[in-house]
């Protein structure tokens, strides 16, 4: 495992915790949904579909160990 990894989780904790939170919201949360609906509305089709179909394998799956 990358030894410089946990070294920089522990410096981003430390600084996330100085950070005032309002500050980050207003400077990255730029996100606008009405910008992106068709996008976002097309990844949770994709998202539902592939846990229908996870569930289908998991019912498959258990039928096949019986």
């Amino acid at each position: 495992m990358n030894q410089q990894l946990p070294n920089d989780l522990d410096r981003l904790r430390k600084l996330s915790g100085s950070l005032n939170e309002q500050t980050i919201r207003e400077k990255f949360n730029t996100y606008r949904f009405a910008a992106n609906k068709e996008h976002v509305i097309d990844l949770l089709a994709r998202v539902t579909r592939v846990s229908m179909e996870t569930v289908a394998i998991a019912e498959a799956m258990k039928g096949a160990r019986q």
